[in-house]
């Protein structure tokens, strides 16, 4: 692999075998060479070459294009979404992630985004969103909740 990324020596290149062009990498001349290809021919992913369109549609289905359990190594073609919900509601008793778990405080979240937010809080600790009419302080910018405080 470290090979294909290094320069070659000082006065050697590689030519394109469809046009005069030539590169220093061997991995820059393997990227020029899918331009010679019908883009069809082409997995857009990966940019494996096939010697069909029914071949990149079979690639793309069998390799990228997999609906995987998030808790274990479970895999399901993407026309079966009932079989994947299915198998997290047996195996996993409908649980479909692991939690995201504060370091400091242990609390529990079901997404990124959430535990993000808390972390951003000081584990709930710092109201950092001010009104800005009273300068009362809230631990979230939540539109609704700003709503009810601009009532009272």
């Amino acid at each position: 692999m470290h090979e294909e990324k290094s320069p070659l020596k000082t006065n050697e290149s590689l030519q394109c075998s469809h046009c005069p062009q030539t590169f220093k990498y061997s991995a820059a001349l393997k990227k020029h060479n899918l331009t010679h290809v019908s883009k069809e021919k082409i997995c857009r992913i990966c940019n494996s070459v096939f010697e069909s369109e029914c071949e990149v549609r079979k690639h793309k289905e069998d390799v990228h294009t997999k609906l995987s359990c998030q808790l274990c190594s479970a895999t399901f073609p993407t026309n079966q979404e009932e079989k994947l919900l299915a198998h997290i509601e047996s195996v996993h008793y409908g649980k479909d992630r692991e939690n995201a778990i504060c370091a400091d405080c242990g609390s529990q979240f079901k997404t990124q985004t959430q535990l993000k937010i808390h972390n951003m809080t000081k584990c709930g600790t710092v109201k950092q969103f001010e009104c800005e009419q009273c300068f009362s302080k809230f631990m979230t910018q939540n539109v609704r909740n700003q709503w009810e405080h601009m009532k009272k």
